[in-house]
């Protein structure tokens, strides 16, 4: 449950794996909460006209650090409950 303290940080992560939006929506549920918010990137099959079949991310060595530091800013903010931001770098 939030407080004066900011919601809970349930993760706040960059990482290579395929992220599971569903997982991090159950684990941010809160009955309290009026709604639950995702953002699911997906690679187009296209850009400019050519065909894409893929794409690949890099990340900076302390792209986690500023992930972690994004939520803790955001978790502070009043009326949040709960929150999770993952962002996957690598082949996609």
């Amino acid at each position: 449950m939030s407080d004066r303290r900011g919601a809970r940080i349930v993760r706040a992560e960059v990482c290579e794996a395929p992220v599971d939006v569903a997982e991090l929506a159950a684990a941010v549920e809160d009955r309290a909460a009026g709604a639950v918010v995702t953002f699911d990137g997906r690679v187009r099959d296209h850009d400019a006209g050519r065909g894409v079949v893929g794409i690949a991310y890099s990340a900076h060595p302390s792209a986690g650090e500023v992930v972690a530091r994004i939520a803790a800013e955001i978790a502070a903010r009043p009326g949040l409950r709960a929150l999770a931001v993952v962002h996957r770098y690598g082949e996609l």
